[in-house]
């Protein structure tokens, strides 16, 4: 329970009020998880007259005045409002690092799409409880926004520099910020839901100023940011609950889709890569049936972000670097020449051009192979899956074939 009051005297009559009930209801409040916080205090002429005033009781026994306090979980600080989100992103990370032991990782762990699965449903939650009620500042929210994209990042087996649209493209999953966005415009339609919330959220709004740190203002923000009804609209029209989830999850998906289709434009590395979200894993990911596939998929991941370690990226990197194929030594190391035409390979790709080639019919090898999602748009009748496969298997033998070619190369 939370009690809130204005004045000393207000505060002592409703602490009277519950212990009497309690007393007669023959149930005892517990007097260490009993405790007063002052907030908003504006002055120290304020914080000295709290010490001073007669303490509070409930049974004759005095209430400690504190600083912080933990109501329904969620750690509630008069002079820290980020503290809440601090605790969020321990908890995160303290289960997301129990669940890595049992898989929850790239490369070598279980497969990605089991991985998200497992994310959502036991470290998303405990990152995002209680957020909808709490205004974070801009440094808390990149917090959050970090975690979530080292975790995206883990469970592709990415590394630190692949562009971020592409952790989104591939996983199908809304960058943190944003699910945190949906909590809130559906926190919005449960307080105008239930009276008197609904009357003091409408006050709020009638007579609260932009420069208010009212709450209110917080929810008119996000409703004009997605394009959704106004506060005013929810109170007279009273949408259902599904409903209102649902325009708000259709609001929020198109934004994000314009918004990472401008993004991915801009990264020159993924331009093999379908621009389109869906809220779903993408084919390469979505393809991985068991923990053997699962380093197939992260090599083809790497590829199709450009993020690969052919000499022609790391040329990028280190301008001094030669960027002529090792395997061949003609040609630079690019993408096209690793999957296409580096002689050098030419023996491991005969066992695939028959299949390859009954499979990509008017289709680019060169989409056809990185990403069967545009190959889809191109031929709406190819069946993505058996092409996943075969693209990985295709891609996999090429990297094994380069590596061991290497390895002789540097023994010599």
């Amino acid at each position: 329970m939370m009690i809130l009051s204005q004045t000393p005297f207000e505060l002592q009559a409703l602490l009277s009020l519950i212990t009497e009930y309690a007393n007669n209801e023959c149930y005892t409040i517990h007097p260490e998880k009993t405790t007063i916080v002052p907030f908003n205090l504006k002055s120290n002429s304020q914080k000295e007259a709290i010490k001073e005033i007669k303490p509070w009781t409930t049974n004759s026994k005095n209430i400690p005045v504190e600083d912080e306090m933990t109501h329904l979980g969620i750690r509630r600080n008069n002079t820290d409002q980020n503290a809440v989100i601090e605790d969020r992103l321990k908890l995160a990370r303290k289960t997301l690092y129990a669940l890595a032991g049992a898989g929850l990782h790239g490369f070598n762990g279980l497969p990605v799409k089991t991985c998200l699965k497992i994310y959502n449903a036991y470290v998303i939650p405990r990152a995002l409880y209680g957020l909808e009620t709490v205004k974070a500042s801009e440094t808390a929210k990149k917090k959050l926004n970090t975690f979530h994209k080292y975790s995206l990042r883990c469970m592709l087996g990415l590394p630190d520099w692949t562009a971020i649209p592409a952790l989104y493209l591939l996983t199908g999953q809304l960058p943190i910020l944003i699910q945190l966005d949906v909590k809130i415009l559906n926190f919005i339609r449960s307080l105008m839901a239930t009276q008197p919330a609904r009357d003091i959220i409408l006050r709020q709004y009638c007579t609260k100023s932009k420069n208010s740190h009212s709450m209110v203002n917080l929810f008119t923000e996000k409703l004009y940011h997605y394009n959704l009804p106004s506060i005013l609209d929810i109170y007279k029209f009273k949408p259902e609950k599904k409903q209102w989830k649902k325009l708000v999850d259709e609001a929020v998906t198109k934004k994000f889709r314009k918004e990472i289709k401008e993004q991915a434009r801009e990264y020159s590395t993924l331009k093999y890569l379908s621009h389109d979200f869906e809220k779903q894993p993408h084919p390469v990911v979505q393809s991985v049936e068991n923990t053997r596939q699962v380093t197939r998929s992260v090599v083809k991941s790497m590829l199709i972000t450009d993020t690969y370690p052919l000499l022609k990226n790391r040329k990028k990197m280190k301008k001094s670097e030669n960027d002529t194929c090792p395997l061949c030594l003609t040609k630079p190391e690019d993408i096209e020449h690793f999957l296409l035409t580096c002689p050098t390979l030419d023996d491991v790709r005969k066992k695939y051009t028959r299949m390859l080639n009954s499979m990509l019919l008017n289709i680019p090898t060169i989409i056809g192979l990185l990403d069967s999602r545009e190959a889809k748009k191109i031929n709406p009748k190819i069946n993505t899956d058996s092409l996943e496969k075969i693209s990985k298997d295709y891609i996999f033998a090429l990297h094994i074939r380069r590596t061991e070619v290497m390895r002789s190369n540097e023994k010599t």
